[in-house]
């Protein structure tokens, strides 16, 4: 996952709503990603197409396939949300 969004690192621009599993959207000059467009990528990436979460927040928070994980317990590439 982290290989996978760090590739845009400076390149893609932020814009609310931006991104696919694809890659970000048109516009700018690479495209455009927003925090959970671009969690969604590299998810999706990373997975080899296997798993697609939805493009909000509140909906990758809430997928049934997540784990919570202890706060020492967490690692590069955890996704840390700010609400239960």
């Amino acid at each position: 996952m982290v290989a996978s969004a760090s590739r845009w690192i400076g390149k893609a621009d932020y814009a609310w709503g931006g991104g696919t599993v694809d890659g970000p959207s048109s516009g700018g000059e690479y495209g455009m990603f927003d925090c959970s467009g671009l969690t969604m990528y590299a998810v999706f990436q990373a997975g080899g197409g296997r798993i697609c979460l939805g493009h909000y927040t509140q909906n990758q928070q809430d997928d049934p396939r997540a784990a919570v994980v202890p706060f020492e317990q967490r690692a590069v590439g955890d996704l840390v949300f700010f609400t239960e």
